[in-house]
């Protein structure tokens, strides 16, 4: 008899826990989804935006809750309803609630309601009122006057983040008008409140009561866009950043707000050929620092890049020269102005179609120098911006600006 009850007193033990871990499951999961709502501004605005990650990851949750946990949770129940007569009563009381409770929360599903119930959390609060503080910022400074020769492009009222921006271009111009652009374009800056600048170019700050080192470094980025023999896409020059807090009233002022300037040098093709375009970017930069110097690239990759760009330079500059004969691929080098030692390697005879190279990171590497080849690439050769791929091996390497580490020679 005794034994009998043991046995009783164990039935349907793994069948509660194994509920429980399924709830258990649900709500850890539902509590994450519910928290990410929470602490996103965007999901409490009208129309409601959520990120699409999070809103993916949800709901791939719901439809892997409905295939598996739930499915799992009601045999559980089905279990424990046929063998309720051996269970004690309170055991199968709460495995049915349990199961009730792990079928009602569908994470991903119910998150939404959940979180619009709870409203925003501290830290979504706080990115709400800067939300609102952005918006109004970026109508404020869009309805107003622009630099001289500047005019909006597009809407200043949608905002999909915390951070609202809008761009202004300049009317495409025979002359670069360098001076009075970058004069008129820090004098707006300073109106609205910056107090100091970042020249991109050399990675440079300064504060703008230096107005001289101020204008050469606007002056500096502006002027280090690619200087290409043969152009014919737009190129774009290094930033010029301003920033500082908007001189603005009410939840505007002190806003952290960044204008960006930028060359946009046009090529042979498009609407306004071989003329000079100027873009500003202004946005307000909440939870960030726009004059950080973080990022950028390192010293050899741009050792490769600009033998790329020299390379294609070159090339495009003389349609009538073999790209790949030796003779021509050591002129080219020649006016390659990193200090790193380069070695022409040909596949074949008289073919000079890879190069053996150390860059300043220490990476070695055999560099594809195959003539661009438009079918393979998808678009014709642009003259520059061509950047570094890599392949498993020698026997496949092919292209242009593709490598192989460990040099050329097997």
């Amino acid at each position: 008899m005794r034994t009998s009850d043991n046995k009783k007193s164990r039935t349907g033990l793994v069948a509660l826990i194994l509920a429980s871990l399924l709830l258990a499951a649900n709500l850890l999961t539902e509590i994450v989804f519910v928290s990410e709502l929470r602490d996103m501004p965007s999901f409490f605005q009208k129309p409601s935006i959520t990120d699409s990650g999070l809103s993916l990851t949800m709901g791939l949750a719901t439809v892997v809750d409905v295939i598996l946990i739930a499915t799992t949770g009601l045999g559980i129940l089905i279990y424990a309803i046929k063998i309720r007569r051996y269970l004690p009563a309170h055991r199968f009381r709460v495995i049915a609630i349990v199961t009730a409770l792990q079928l009602v929360i569908l994470p991903g599903a119910t998150s939404t309601t959940t979180a619009q119930i709870l409203g925003p959390s501290p830290v979504g609060a706080q990115a709400l009122k800067n939300w609102d503080a952005s918006g109004k910022t970026i109508k404020l400074i869009g309805g107003g006057l622009l630099p001289a020769g500047f005019a909006k492009q597009g809407s200043v009222d949608e905002q999909e983040q915390v951070n609202a921006r809008f761009v202004a271009q300049s009317s495409p111009q025979d002359q670069p008008e360098f001076g009075k652009i970058c004069s008129n374009v820090i004098a707006y800056a300073k109106q609205l409140g910056a107090t100091a600048w970042l020249d991109k170019t050399s990675n440079t700050k300064g504060l703008l009561t230096d107005e001289s080192k101020t204008q050469d470094g606007c002056l500096d980025a502006i002027q280090g866009y690619p200087k290409l023999k043969v152009q014919v896409n737009t190129v774009v020059s290094p930033e010029f950043i301003l920033a500082g807090k908007f001189k603005g009233a009410g939840p505007t002022s002190g806003a952290p707000i960044a204008i960006s300037l930028q060359l946009l040098k046009q090529g042979t093709a498009g609407d306004h050929p071989n003329s000079w375009i100027y873009e500003i970017q202004i946005a307000t930069t909440f939870g960030g620092d726009p004059l950080s110097l973080t990022g950028g690239l390192s010293k050899g990759t741009v050792e490769i890049n600009d033998l790329l760009q020299l390379i294609g330079q070159e090339r495009l500059a003389a349609p009538d020269r073999n790209p790949t004969d030796p003779a021509f691929v050591k002129e080219i080098l020649k006016s390659y102005n990193h200090k790193i030692a380069i070695q022409v390697f040909e596949t074949m005879p008289g073919l000079a179609n890879r190069l053996d190279l150390t860059n300043s990171d220490g990476v070695h590497i055999c560099l594809a120098i195959d003539p661009w080849d438009a079918k393979r690439e998808g678009i014709e050769d642009p003259g520059y911006g061509y950047g570094l791929g890599f392949m498993d091996n020698l026997r496949v390497l092919k292209g242009f600006g593709v490598a192989v580490e460990g040099g050329c020679r097997t």
